[in-house]
């Protein structure tokens, strides 16, 4: 027996319209992939890890929108 708990990028976007913040596509799969690259096995991947996620990557693009001007 085998199961599988999927998340896609629409949970992200969705998530993020939550949050009002606004992900392209891109950015959504993003954050897909730091939440997989980051996640600890033992305690899987909750909507908690997609929320922090997504905070981290709009972290980033604020302060790349402010060095960049």
């Amino acid at each position: 027996m085998e199961i599988h708990i999927t998340w896609c990028t629409e949970d992200v976007l969705e998530t993020a319209k939550e949050m009002g913040v606004k992900l392209t596509t891109e950015e959504a799969d993003d954050v897909l992939l730091t939440v997989e690259h980051n996640h600890d096995a033992c305690h899987g991947i909750s909507w908690d890890n997609i929320e922090w996620a997504i905070q981290d990557l709009v972290t980033y693009r604020e302060k790349e929108e402010k060095q960049n001007g």
